[in-house]
């Protein structure tokens, strides 16, 4: 349904965008003050500024690597796709903010 009307199709990613831009946020946050998935919280570095940086950057890496993943899982082309093509590469770099008109919200 939604490969065959573009504003729902627009309107669906958006709302995806939303809701994993909000997890993301509450996972470092969470990170950073309690821990994470079994790790211990990235303040406790804090007094040393290359560990800490290293840290969040290691965290930034992994999220960055997982929400990746989900995007090309989401747009990858179905199977069966009669034009084999689906949406692939255009709608990847659209769902990561990279549009054109410059009227993309902000990660």
């Amino acid at each position: 349904v939604l490969r065959h009307s573009p504003a729902r199709r627009d309107h669906a990613l958006e709302l995806l965008a939303s809701g994993r831009r909000a997890e993301v946020t509450r996972r470092f946050l969470l990170a950073l003050t309690s821990g994470y998935a079994g790790s211990p919280p990235l303040e406790r570095m804090a007094h040393d500024p290359v560990a800490y940086v290293g840290d969040m950057l290691a965290f930034a890496f992994r999220s960055f690597r997982v929400e990746g993943e989900l995007v090309r899982t989401l747009l990858s082309p179905a199977p069966g796709d009669e034009d084999g093509k689906g949406d692939g590469e255009g709608a990847e770099s659209d769902a990561v903010g990279d549009d054109e008109d410059g009227g993309g919200a902000p990660m």
